[in-house]
């Protein structure tokens, strides 16, 4: 973990004035507006409302598509939106063994919650938006370290990327438990650094080269988020364990900014080098772009894949008191290109994902395909 007051890029302790500064400041790693950014400002208010499309099957539901046989469709609806939908990405079983997985941990750790009583369910406060703390064992159990590998998953993104499924190593990351009574604040930011995105791929990659992949939280958050546009583009999503609809707590995002992103980027006033600040870019509540953004509600199973220029969030259960409202419970998943990695990084990461493996007393993938997207080398050999 890094030390309070060090950058989470650099580990390097942050320099007291960069808070007075006129370009930007940062504040747990991540970027906040600050003073002189009129120009992004404007551009952010050019940003048009762009509805979400809801499904003509069920209107409570946003647009979905197939895993398979509908990427065309699926690739024109991500250029449009900067997000799409998977729908059976995971069959009713395999969410309900998710669910039970998550619940079970909760379970040992929250005293008074039962996983078979959502009465019991405010027992559990988590870390920050419902996620478990930095314990493996939350999230390294069967069907959640098989959801990250998931034939469907990863066809949704390699169809999206126009890559094949080999190509792509997948995120190794939590998962969040809303309760229905757990409100957290509406939200909307970007999990990358816009100026290392678009102007810092060197950087980016020297610290990503000296990754010594030697703790599980490497594998996700600020760590795989530290990304830029030279190995891009780069999707990031989510997986629905229970229906998730408008009132209810869940995904937000704002339709089409990923159009807008690099001219937006190109607005902000850059900070000085080596005061980036971290993977992250978080909207104020006063921005234009709080007042575009709108709930994706989507059916148990599903995948939302969004494009990581897209400006998105979360917001909390808005239903009118006595109203029936379902908890919210998501994996984090995504799928980037492996050429961001080195063959030593490549080692040293499939080296901790062995290791994570084994600590937990899952067996590792055999299917081919399955064993490249989790990052472990073929054929079972040993870095």
């Amino acid at each position: 973990m890094v030390e309070k007051g060090r950058d989470r890029v650099t580990g390097k302790p942050r320099d007291k004035e960069n808070k007075g500064s006129s370009s930007v400041q940062v504040t747990g790693g991540a970027v906040q507006h600050w003073r002189g950014q009129s120009r992004a400002v404007a551009v952010e208010a050019s940003v048009p409302f762009l509805d979400v499309p809801r499904d003509e099957e069920d209107w409570r539901f946003t647009q979905s598509f197939a895993w398979q046989d509908e990427e065309a469709q699926a690739r024109a609806f991500m250029e449009e939106y900067g997000f799409v939908v998977f729908r059976d990405v995971l069959s009713r079983q395999e969410t309900q063994r998710s669910r039970h997985e998550i619940c079970d941990y909760v379970g040992s750790k929250s005293e008074g919650f039962d996983p078979a009583d959502e009465s019991t369910w405010d027992a559990w406060r988590g870390g920050s938006f419902g996620m478990p703390p930095s314990d493996t064992a939350a999230y390294w159990t069967p069907q959640l370290a098989a959801n990250r590998r998931h034939r469907h998953v990863v066809a949704g993104f390699a169809q999206l990327l126009s890559c094949p499924p080999e190509t792509m190593r997948c995120s190794h990351d939590r998962w969040a438990l809303y309760p229905c009574s757990l409100r957290t604040r509406r939200n909307l930011h970007l999990d990358i650094n816009p100026f290392l995105y678009t102007g810092g791929a060197e950087v980016v990659a020297q610290a990503r080269a000296a990754y010594p992949y030697a703790e599980a939280s490497e594998l996700y958050g600020g760590k795989e988020n530290l990304i830029s546009a030279e190995h891009g583009p780069h999707l990031q999503g989510t997986i629905a364990m229970l229906d998730n609809e408008a009132h209810d707590a869940g995904f937000i995002c704002v339709p089409g900014s990923h159009r807008h992103f690099d001219r937006w980027a190109a607005a902000l006033v850059a900070p000085a080098p080596g005061k980036e600040g971290g993977p992250r870019y978080d909207f104020p509540d006063h921005s234009h772009y709080s007042t575009l953004g709108q709930r994706v509600p989507v059916r148990e199973g599903s995948l939302i894949v969004w494009d990581v220029r897209l400006a998105h969030g979360s917001q909390p259960n808005l239903s009118a008191q006595g109203y029936a409202v379902r908890a919210r419970i998501v994996q984090f998943v995504h799928l980037r290109t492996a050429r961001q990695l080195g063959e030593e990084q490549a080692a040293r990461r499939a080296a901790l994902v062995r290791r994570l493996y084994a600590q937990h007393g899952l067996d590792e993938p055999v299917d081919p395909i399955e064993r490249a997207v989790a990052g472990l080398l073929p054929g079972g050999e040993k870095p």
